[in-house]
């Protein structure tokens, strides 16, 4: 669902690239190797740091130029490049979205999106670390929000290759309690995730799992879920990977309270430790410590 709400884009440090890319096909956006390719640039314009960026409908306005673009930021099929501090607020469309490649992130806030907080597919299998997600009460925003990730391989072929099998660590997810879109993080549609040291909160069904090959890749340990922490149960539906699975690994809790303050700041005690490089040493589950708050100054 898009809306007008006027989307604003923040950056905290440096500059992002933005751009519009031509993505007619349903293709998954790679090759069996790993390697990507690049989306055709159609326009493009530079969030610069300190300046705010305002999303009318499907346009980018900033001094008097407009930039054709749907989501609140799309990225598709690009390399190992690190997108790293961007606030997406109350856009009309989802927050990030990916279309395969192996783009990185880091310290990324999206905050009442009409559609979803998070969405990737036809492949994205880059690393994600400081995520945040945020939705308010539709009573206060005038219209709801949907899930917080929405995690798909592929629609029209879930085993379409590069399977999308991207490596997350330190999110606060938190929903806004919807009798429509109930559901929190969703993984179907083939994909693969490694999910790490995550909050899930918010939602009916906080954590769902969907489709064969998604819970195959769940049960079989492909995908991993390791100190994740959500505020009910997960819900399976194909009954391959089950909330008794889900409980049996390191560190993953059901029916929590991570008692939150200021809607996303805090972290519980316990994580796994990455030895990607990419990955900050965070010895917490959450994205945000109330000691070292990074949102501070940037963010509403």
């Amino acid at each position: 669902m898009k809306t007008d709400k006027l989307l604003t884009l923040a950056l905290a440090a440096s500059a992002l690239a933005f751009a519009a890319c031509d993505d007619d096909d349903d293709n998954n956006k790679g090759v069996a190797d790993g390697s990507t390719l690049s989306g055709a640039i159609s326009e493009s314009v530079t969030l610069t740091a300190g300046n705010t960026y305002r999303l009318s409908g499907e346009y980018i306005v900033k001094a008097g130029a407009t930039l054709n673009i749907e989501q609140g930021v799309t990225i598709v099929a690009i390399d190992d490049d690190i997108v790293d501090y961007i606030l997406v607020e109350q856009g009309g469309d989802d927050g990030f979205e990916f279309f395969g490649g192996t783009v990185n992130i880091s310290h990324a806030v999206a905050t009442s999106c009409s559609d979803d907080s998070f969405d990737w597919t036809e492949g994205w299998s880059g690393r994600a670390q400081f995520i945040v997600a945020y939705q308010q009460p539709e009573s206060t925003l005038g219209y709801d929000c949907d899930c917080l990730m929405e995690c798909d391989n592929n629609g029209n072929d879930f085993g379409a290759k590069p399977v999308a099998h991207p490596i997350i660590a330190n999110a606060t997810l938190v929903g806004n309690g919807s009798s429509v879109g109930k559901r929190g993080v969703r993984l179907r549609a083939g994909t693969e995730v490694e999910l790490y040291n995550t909050i899930i909160v918010g939602e009916a069904n906080p954590l769902t799992v969907e489709t064969t090959e998604t819970e195959t890749a769940l049960l079989n340990g492909i995908s991993k879920l390791s100190h994740v922490v959500i505020s009910s149960e997960l819900t399976g539906k194909e009954g391959i990977y089950t909330n008794a699975d889900f409980v049996a690994a390191t560190g993953n809790a059901i029916n929590a309270n991570p008692g939150l303050t200021s809607n996303v700041i805090g972290t519980l005690e316990g994580s796994t430790s990455l030895t990607d490089p990419f990955f900050a040493t965070a010895d917490y589950t959450g994205a945000v410590p109330a000691s070292a708050n990074w949102m501070t100054g940037w963010t509403r």
